[in-house]
């Protein structure tokens, strides 16, 4: 007892003697835990597998239709990657391009009141071709309009003879036949109708809005005024209607615009006023938008039936029939039948297994590295505890939990030790965890990108409501890989139908 008293005096449990002999057992158990952990792959690994050399010929003991579940679940997997992903209508962009559409419209009506009333006068007066064309007369052609008006009527026959820059003669025939079944008073008033049409007619030209650059198109002209009042309100409830069919047969994202165009120009063809199919047409182009949405649940569910419709690869041999010849390249199909006929040589594959501890080896001592550099005061019980810690990952994945806990193990040994040593540990399992276990990459990546996340700003919280946060934005990383990770890319093409 004197001597064990002695001896702890000397050697107190917390001296670095002590600790000298305490670490290679640490040592020892961290390798050999972490291997036999984590080098789950190699303990039924079959030493004839697909692509290796058979070592001799095997011959069928027996005849027996066997499936191929290698190739099964590869043409499986093809079928959920080859399925159409499943649209939904988004409400919400309906409502951004109905709002959009009626600000549109909104805008052409302001610009009609401040051009005023087409037609000007009835058109038993004038037709309406005279009087859009009496409103877009230069200045001294219209006073030359406005001596027709008001010249005295003439008896002669003879008609008047052409003048270089005389207007239309249609419009002049038709402006001297009103004056001459027209009193002096009834012209008078004419011409101050038209000429106060031509003043708000300048105004609303002057306040069209001008295209942001040169080559984008304004969705106004001078189109806007030719319309009549009754046409424009007409075109008005149409162009709402044929927004309407079309959102409803639904614009999905990348859809070409020739296509778009098209569709716009079948719904609305015979449905607006002819002279209105233009106008109508760049409103829609300029309001219209992709208003479809990926339905993840939906998606999953088609690529899931796709999958499971899928028959099962089946294999036949009968009994005496070569499976596999000396020397040839094992295929899928003639593992199964090894493997179905106990001939696959299934065992620990000794020499795979020392390698993976080579490897885990080596990351243990690059975790000794980073701690040396960044955590010198470490106890050989944090060791062993964050040695424990990450033994917790294997084991969950042993037991078919669906995710790893990465992200628990970098949150709580950045919170302990450090964010150094809790991306450390995170990425370092992140390598050996692919190559000694059978992972899905999508959850294995997911999960990472999460872990290292929380090892980088764990050590860093103050507060709950970080920690709340961080908690959030882990969350948000890891959903969203896994939904990139597992998205089927290309999108259903839909044509627009009238």
């Amino acid at each position: 007892m004197q001597r064990l008293r002695h001896f702890k005096k000397q050697f107190p449990s917390n001296s670095p003697r002590c600790a000298g002999f305490r670490s290679p057992l640490l040592l020892a158990f961290a390798v050999l835990a972490l291997t036999s952990a984590l080098g789950h792959r190699f303990y039924n690994a079959p030493r004839l597998d697909v692509g290796k050399a058979a070592t001799q010929t095997i011959y069928a003991p027996a005849s027996a239709t066997v499936e191929d579940a290698r190739a099964t679940e590869e043409k499986r997997k093809a079928a959920r990657k080859d399925s159409i992903s499943v649209l939904m209508l988004d409400q919400a962009a309906n409502q951004q391009i109905y709002q959009t559409l009626r600000q549109q419209l909104e805008q052409g009506t302001n610009l009609r009141q401040l051009a005023g009333s087409f037609p000007i006068v009835p058109t038993s007066v004038l037709s309406l071709r005279t009087q859009s064309y009496l409103r877009k007369l230069s200045e001294n052609d219209w006073l030359t309009a406005q001596s027709l008006l008001t010249a005295v009527p003439s008896t002669r026959s003879a008609r008047p003879k052409p003048t270089p820059g005389a207007i239309d003669p249609q419009v002049t025939a038709e402006l001297q036949a009103y004056r001459q079944t027209s009193d002096i008073a009834a012209a008078f008033n004419l011409v101050q109708t038209i000429a106060q049409a031509r003043f708000k007619y300048l105004t609303a030209i002057g306040s069209l809005p001008q295209p942001e650059t040169p080559d984008a198109k304004s969705v106004y002209n001078a189109s806007l005024f030719e319309l009549t009042d009754a046409d424009w309100q007409q075109t008005q409830t149409k162009v709402l209607e044929a927004a309407e069919r079309i959102l409803a047969q639904g614009i999905p994202v990348g859809l070409p615009e020739s296509l778009l165009q098209n569709a716009v120009q079948i719904q609305i063809r015979s449905w607006v006023p002819k002279p209105a199919e233009p106008l109508a047409t760049q409103l829609l182009l300029t309001s219209l938008q992709p208003n479809l949405m990926r339905d993840d649940e939906q998606t999953r569910l088609r690529a899931e039936q796709a999958a499971q419709g899928i028959q099962p690869e089946m294999v036949t041999i009968q009994q005496g029939d070569i499976i596999v010849r000396l020397g040839a390249t094992i295929t899928s199909e003639e593992f199964a039948l090894l493997d179905h006929f106990k001939l696959s040589r299934r065992g620990t594959d000794w020499s795979s297994l020392i390698g993976f501890g080579v490897l885990v080896s080596g990351s243990i001592g690059v975790y000794w590295l980073v701690e040396r550099r960044f955590h010198t005061k470490l106890r050989q019980r944090d060791r062993l505890l964050i040695c424990l810690l990450t033994l917790t990952t294997p084991v969950l994945i042993a037991l078919r939990v669906p995710s790893t806990n990465l992200p628990a193990v970098g949150l709580l040994i950045s919170t302990v030790y450090g964010a150094p040593l809790g991306i450390t540990v995170t990425g370092l399992l992140t390598v050996l965890l692919p190559i000694g276990m059978m992972l899905d990459w999508s959850h294995l990546l997911s999960s990472a990108a999460g872990g290292l996340l929380c090892g980088a700003m764990a050590g860093r919280l103050r507060s709950r409501e970080e920690l709340s946060l961080l908690g959030t934005a882990v969350g948000m990383l890891q959903g969203g890989l896994y939904l990139l990770f597992n998205v089927a890319s290309g999108v259903a093409w839909y044509t627009l139908l009238g």
